[in-house]
């Protein structure tokens, strides 16, 4: 398993609590993603090497928002297969903002681009993502 760590957030009010898992496995890896709701808990970082990490945030109504980087200067953004100009709010890492409903995937995504970091350290190539 490639994943180091496990980072989540836990919101009450303006004051952020966060818990760290070392060496998580796959299982803790679903909880915290499962457990996200966008109100209390709204990000889950999946931790690699140096500067790498998958974040996941959102969970309100089923809506996630999924990013990759090794370097945190390039960033893969997953894509949803809906083609969309219109926007959605998202609460993620305690911070509402308006994300383009083409980059809100459901949970079935989240957690296999999740997986497939934490397993390989990689993006999975069988889903669609936009660099930047």
């Amino acid at each position: 398993m490639y994943a180091k760590a496990l980072s989540t957030d836990y919101w009450r009010g303006t004051a952020c609590d966060g818990d760290e898992i070392v060496r998580p496995s796959l299982e803790d890896i679903e909880a915290a993603i499962t457990r996200l709701d966008g109100k209390y808990r709204t990000i889950v970082t999946i931790k690699g090497d140096e500067d790498a990490h998958l974040a996941i945030g959102g969970g309100a109504s089923g809506q996630y928002a999924v990013y990759a980087t090794f370097d945190n200067r390039r960033f893969s953004t997953l894509m949803s297969a809906e083609s969309s100009d219109t926007k959605t709010m998202l609460l993620v890492g305690g911070q509402e903002g308006d994300y383009p409903k083409n980059i809100v995937v459901d949970l079935p995504l989240a957690l296999a681009a999740a997986e497939a970091f934490a397993e390989t350290g990689q993006i999975d190539p069988g889903l669609r993502w936009r660099n930047w």
